[in-house]
């Protein structure tokens, strides 16, 4: 039986040196590129297709799949960043997307 909740994966995108990466802290799934909105979209693209493969085996397995944690160190990263973030926006700073920022995917919750 399938359901409709959702749930939220917590992301966020980080330049590094000449390139951004995008992170998904929820997965464990990163993505880089030279321009932010293509590191977005091929960590979206990573996301989809990760939670289509791991619909494809066993209820039990897939659940551990989808609950796959990244490390402290980049859930720090994700804190710290929304942190900035939040400043930046309470100050209505006009380049805030153009900076690292963190962003939510979300995807059904249980596995039919």
């Amino acid at each position: 039986m399938k359901t409709n909740h959702s749930r939220s994966l917590r992301c966020y995108l980080l330049k590094e040196d000449n390139h951004w990466v995008a992170v998904c802290i929820d997965l464990s799934l990163a993505a880089q590129a030279d321009l932010s909105h293509k590191a977005v979209e091929k960590l979206e693209s990573m996301i989809k297709t990760y939670i289509e493969e791991a619909r494809t085996i066993h209820k039990a397995y897939a659940n551990q799949l989808l609950s796959r944690k990244a490390p402290l160190s980049q859930v720090l990263t994700f804190y710290q960043i929304a942190l900035r973030s939040f400043f930046r926006k309470l100050r209505h700073d006009s380049l805030n997307q153009q900076r690292d920022h963190t962003f939510f995917e979300t995807f059904p919750n249980q596995i039919a």
